[in-house]
């Protein structure tokens, strides 16, 4: 399988598991979104009123020639001047792009393994942490090959 599909595999499992009430990396995230789940049921989504929102389109950040800029405005340039950016310059590998994001999909995916056994311990099952860790193992030894075969150019 290739690295975006085990991106997406993993994610979306780590979204599950927010949903249905399990601590994981994603929880703050979510909660920043607007995004309230207790008791495992998802009781309110408003986005326009969460912090992330907040930060990024109610707040001056910056003053430029008299002129005040919010935080999304600077975003949105940011962003198009990327893509133009990215239309002249073709010869720059995409790798050096996609590593960052990788790793930050590799930390979610470590911290939320942490955060899962520390869940499954509070059981007092040893069976439970172990078929936990022989699940997310595989799927980490999994993640970790796909990276190698992307990078390393095959």
């Amino acid at each position: 399988m290739k690295l975006g599909g085990w991106i997406v595999m993993i994610t979306t499992m780590i979204i599950i598991l927010s949903f249905i009430g399990v601590n994981t990396s994603l929880s703050p995230l979510v909660s920043n979104l607007g995004i309230n789940i207790t008791d495992a049921e998802l009781q309110k989504v408003d986005i326009e009123s969460s912090s992330l929102w907040e930060r990024l389109f109610s707040e001056s950040a910056i003053e430029i020639f008299g002129v005040e800029f919010d935080t999304g405005g600077i975003l949105i340039a940011l962003l198009g001047g990327t893509i133009i950016i990215g239309f002249l310059a073709k010869g720059y590998d995409v790798s050096l792009i996609l590593l960052p994001i990788v790793i930050f999909f590799l930390s979610i995916f470590v911290s939320s393994f942490a955060s899962i056994i520390s869940y499954i311990n509070d059981f007092h099952n040893w069976w439970m942490t172990s078929m936990v860790v022989i699940i997310f193992g595989a799927l980490m030894v999994g993640f970790v090959m796909s990276g190698i075969d992307y990078f390393g150019g095959r």
